[in-house]
């Protein structure tokens, strides 16, 4: 049998105090943290949202061309178009109103 621990503490991410999950992190956290290091294949989108969540919630197209490849493991850096594509979702999102909204001239950032 296993004991867990009624205490609350500081969550690992965003500092707030609570119950924490098996990974130190908050319930609101969790989400985010399983995004982040989950081994699966990650949207451009998914791989965007986090490199500007990395900077506040809010990035340059310099920082997102060059930090995607942190979290999307299959962009091709060799391609010329890659750069491009990544322009691509951040327009359709920005234009959709949906997950991105642009800040100020190459910078944009979450909604």
């Amino acid at each position: 049998m296993t004991t867990t621990q009624n205490t609350k503490r500081p969550c690992k991410q965003c500092e707030r105090v609570a119950y924490l999950s098996a990974v130190n992190l908050c319930p609101d956290c969790t989400h985010e943290w399983v995004l982040a290091y989950s081994n699966k294949t990650r949207t451009k989108v998914e791989a965007i949202k986090l490199v500007m969540r990395d900077h506040g919630g809010q990035a340059t197209l310099t920082q997102i061309y060059n930090e995607t490849k942190k979290y999307k493991k299959d962009v091709d850096q060799s391609e010329d178009n890659w750069k491009a594509g990544l322009r691509g979702v951040l327009y359709r999102e920005v234009r959709n109103n949906k997950t991105f909204k642009k800040v100020h001239e190459a910078t944009y950032g979450l909604i």
